[in-house]
Formats: structure tokens, C-alpha cells, sequence
């Protein structure tokens, strides 16, 4: 038969390796020419690419010329992979499998980490959105609110989409430490990114313009205040410990048929005690307080049924524009006299003509639900 002969070429090289600052600052919208420069005026990242040249080279000038070269290449190759190691570190699993990018276990955590880090203006414009995948005008319309580059806009956006997706199917088990095993990311992260989905999940409303001075730490701070208090059964829950987005359903039942107990005659009773218990402020406060209380508590109650429905998506709006409302502008307490008021609130349930087995019910949850909003209001207060 014929003899026949294969020839192949075979080529080596040496996987690249990634740098860590670099990659963050291209995923922040930098340019190689920007990279480079901010590379070259960091404190010793230049001096291996000097002292390599000065052994050849006796110029100063020269050797500064040429680093500056050498350290754009660099990160002329390394920009030109990024994409494609976000191809990886967006399937955390493909990452572990790929031979592409030489990666040492603790940079592969660095890199997930930077690559799955949020801006928080970004995020603070997507609270209580419903994801879905994001167009052009969409992007555009995000960069224009929050001056940020589309680059960064378009990877925040599909990093939360992918976790919201995935976390919003999560059931009996600990949220936070699926998406930290699943996605690789630090325990810290994960619990950010629950607490971000959870406002997401019930689609709170944090445009309006009564909640433009809430930052996304206050957000963040309120949201672990309810996921705590109100989706936790246990009263020392944290937020590692949620495996449920969902409320509480017996603290929403106990505050369901806890309302048609309010009646009027109930309502100037509980006003009764608290402004007989609240004796800690001048007397001028105390009229105002007297005067607003029973709206005060009207709201409160109203507010307390929305945990079963659709109507929560407007719960910062109405603690902002009534529940706030009536503590500063109205009563004009200061934040120490506001939780002495609903410390005061508190205690005054009890003595209430509410039926017994009624009361031994809801108590605690009445409680929970007080004390929460009492938190809430307190994160909001300077703001605005």
C-alpha cells in the first residue's frame, strides 16, 4: 500500500497571566493608553521593566521611554484577552476547566471578586427592577442617570440579572450561601447581592422623588432590617440564615387579622396611653404629637396589611411620605424622641381592649412588624 506521511506544526507558548488591577481598571471603562498610565505611576510596577533595561541601557531618558513602551504592550495584550476571560468568569464553572489563562487558585478568587463587584450608583438606579435583557436605549438611558460608561452599566446589569434569576428559584436552603458556592464570590458579596435581590424581588419603588436622597447603603441597611425581622421566623436571624424572599406568613396573618381590631373607640384608647407614657418632651412637642397621633397610627396599621400584596413595592414611599412625614415635620421629633415614641408604642399594646386570644396572637408580631419600621424610619430620617 502507500505510504503516507503527516506532517504537523506544533507551536508552545506560555498561557498568559492576567493582571488583577489591569483587568479592574478596564472593567471600570479604561482605555489601554489610561491603563497604562496609571499602571506606570503606581509605586514600584515599572521598576522590574527599568532594571531589566538599565542593564543594557546607560540612557535614564532611554530606559524611561522604553518601560513606557513595554508597559503599553503589556496591557495591549492583556486587554485584548479580557474579553474572553469574561467569557469564563461569568460561568465560574467554565473558568476552573479553561487552559486558555494560567490562573493560580487565589487570582481566580481576586478576578471573580472584581468581576462580579457592583458600582453602587448603577445599582441604586436598578433597585426594584424587574430584569430582563437590557437593549440599547436601556443602556443609554442608565449611562445618562449615572454618568457611568456603557461598559460597566452593560456588566453590572447582566451580573445582577444572572444572579436574580438564580437566587429568586432558591427554596429551604441558606440564599446567600448558594450564590456564594455557585458563583464563587466571597461570602461578603453574596449577602450584598441578597439584599439587592430581595429589593428587587418585591419590586420596591425608589424613584419617586421623595426617596432621591436615599443613597444605596440606606437601601441596603433597610432592606437587611426586613429581610432579618420579617422573612426569618427566628428573632436572630441573619442574613445568611434566609432562604426565603417570601414574608413571614405568620407575622402577615397575625398583622392581617390584627386590623379590624383598630376600631375608633381602640384608636383614642392606644393614642390615650402613648401620650400619657410619652412625657419626655416639652410640652409644646407633646400638643403636636397629640394632635397627629391618630394619623400617625392610621398609617402605620395600613402600612402593616401591605406585607401580603402587591402594595409593598410602595413601602419606602409610604414610610417617606407618611410615616416620616408625620414623625419630623409634623410631631418635629428629633431621631431620639422618634424611637422614645415608638418605644412607647410599643409598650402601650398591651394594656389595649383588644379580645384576649386576639391579642396573645399578634403581640410579638405587632412587635417585630413596630420596631422594624421604627429602624427603617431612622435610616431615612437625615435624609431629606
Amino acid at each position: 500500500g502507500a505510504n503516507f506521511r503527516v506532517l504537523c506544526s506544533v507551536s508552545f507558548c506560555a498561557p498568559l497571566q492576567i493582571d488583577v488591577y489591569s483587568f479592574e481598571l478596564w472593567l471600570q471603562g479604561n482605555k489601554v493608553d489610561e491603563i497604562a498610565n496609571l499602571l506606570l505611576k503606581q509605586n514600584g510596577y515599572a521598576a522590574a521593566y527599568q532594571e531589566y533595561l538599565s542593564t543594557f541601557c546607560g540612557d535614564p531618558t532611554e530606559v524611561l521611554k522604553e518601560t513606557k513602551e513595554m508597559v503599553q504592550q503589556s496591557v495591549t495584550d492583556q486587554v485584548r484577552n479580557f474579553p474572553f476571560l469574561c467569557h469564563f468568569l461569568s460561568s465560574p464553572g467554565e473558568l476552573m476547566s479553561q487552559t486558555a489563562f494560567h490562573i493560580p487558585p487565589q487570582k481566580r478568587q481576586q478576578l471573580i471578586e472584581v468581576y462580579f463587584d457592583f458600582d453602587e450608583v448603577i445599582v441604586r438606579e436598578l433597585i426594584g427592577t424587574k430584569f430582563k435583557a437590557i437593549n440599547r436605549k436601556g443602556l443609554e438611558s442608565l449611562g445618562e442617570k449615572t454618568k457611568k460608561k456603557q461598559h460597566t452599566i452593560k456588566r453590572v446589569y447582566e451580573n445582577l440579572r444572572i444572579v436574580y434569576q438564580y437566587a429568586s428559584k432558591i427554596q429551604d436552603e441558606s440564599i446567600s450561601g448558594s450564590i456564594q458556592q455557585n458563583f464563587s464570590i466571597s461570602r461578603e458579596l453574596a449577602e450584598q447581592y441578597v439584599l439587592i435581590v430581595f429589593l428587587c424581588f418585591h419590586r420596591f419603588e425608589s424613584s419617586k422623588k421623595r426617596l432621591l436622597n436615599v443613597r444605596f447603603k440606606d437601601f441596603i441597611t433597610m432592606a437587611a432590617l426586613m429581610a432579618n425581622n420579617w422573612c426569618n421566623a427566628k428573632s436572630d436571624s441573619k442574613i445568611g440564615d434566609l432562604d426565603s424572599f417570601q414574608f413571614d406568613k405568620d407575622l402577615v396573618d397575625s398583622l392581617k387579622m390584627l386590623k379590624p381590631c383598630f376600631t375608633k373607640e381602640v384608636l383614642e384608647e392606644y393614642k390615650q396611653l402613648i401620650v400619657a407614657e410619652f412625657a419626655s418632651i416639652s410640652s409644646e412637642k407633646a400638643g403636636k404629637v397629640e394632635k397627629e397621633l391618630t394619623v400617625f397610627l392610621k398609617n402605620m396599621i395600613a402600612l402593616s396589611v401591605t406585607l401580603q400584596g402587591k402594595e409593598i413595592k410602595d413601602f419606602f414611599v409610604t414610610l417617606a411620605e407618611k410615616i416620616r412625614t408625620s414623625l419630623k415635620e409634623r410631631m418635629e421629633l428629633n431621631i431620639k424622641e422618634v424611637r422614645g415614641l415608638l418605644r412607647v408604642t410599643i409598650a402601650s399594646f398591651d394594656p389595649l381592649g383588644i379580645p384576649p386570644e386576639i391579642k396573645q396572637k399578634v403581640s410579638d408580631h405587632w412587635t417585630r412588624f413596630l420596631s422594624t419600621v421604627g429602624e427603617c424610619v431612622r435610616v431615612i430620617y437625615p435624609t431629606m
